[in-house]
């Protein structure tokens, strides 16, 4: 059963072209979620999928950022309207 309280979550890799989403957290290990920190991928940062295919492509702090799949699956993400 889906809470309408409970924003849906999913990785930044399943996430469609042109969707603008919020990081909700970081999963994997600590060196990695800081270097995703650094890069602007923050809890609550606002991210814009600008391509999703080999490689993820996103905007996010006003730059455009290139990752890997396995990457962009260490960051969980809801829709950018749900808080």
């Amino acid at each position: 059963m889906i809470s309408l309280t409970e924003p849906v979550s999913q990785m930044l890799g399943e996430t469609r072209p042109g969707a603008t989403v919020r990081v909700v957290r970081l999963e994997g290990q600590e060196p990695v979620c800081a270097r995703l920190r650094e890069m602007g991928f923050c809890e609550e940062a606002v991210v814009r999928v600008l391509n999703n295919s080999a490689s993820v492509v996103c905007q996010v702090c006003g730059s455009r950022v290139g990752l890997s799949r396995g990457l962009a699956s260490s960051i969980v993400v809801s829709a950018a309207g749900v808080r």
